[in-house]
């Protein structure tokens, strides 16, 4: 992978927005034709401020299913959820990583796309610490892709 002189332009399409409770599940839009990117505002109470000011609030997580079935769970960072992260595909080593940038991109991808989301505390429950419903907001993301066969 060569660094490219220019950086490539991406747009960000909104899809929808979505708005849960701790430990409820939201289904993730599919896929097809385009990446998922996903921002979740997740504010703390005030009380949660005042916790954050003497120790630290309990950390938040997110567990993803695959369409294929499969769960992976991790540790979900507020300020990263604000701002936005790539949800589907799942990414979760070098070679999905590198699988993105191609054009078949869908079909290597497949078993890792996203089917639904649950956001949760590591207390388990609903805490005292952040404000619920949470509002989650999909977008589609859309770059150019290149043939990752070509040779020089």
């Amino acid at each position: 992978m060569d660094k490219s002189v220019a950086p490539r332009k991406y747009e960000l399409t909104p899809i929808r927005e979505a708005v849960r409770n701790f430990e409820q599940a939201v289904e993730v839009p599919s896929m097809i034709g385009s990446l998922i990117w996903v921002r979740i505002d997740i504010p703390r109470s005030v009380y949660g401020n005042v916790v954050a000011m003497l120790y630290r609030p309990p950390g938040v997580s997110l567990n993803v299913f695959t369409r294929s079935g499969r769960l992976y769970c991790g540790r979900l960072i507020t300020a990263t959820a604000r701002a936005g992260f790539l949800l589907s595909p799942l990414v979760e080593n070098r070679q999905s990583f590198f699988a993105l940038a191609s054009t078949n991109w869908q079909h290597e991808l497949a078993d890792l796309e996203v089917a639904s989301a649950v956001i949760s505390t590591d207390r388990g429950g609903v805490t005292k610490c952040y404000q619920s419903p949470v509002g989650l907001r999909f977008y589609r993301l859309d770059f150019q892709r290149q043939d990752l066969g070509q040779t020089r």
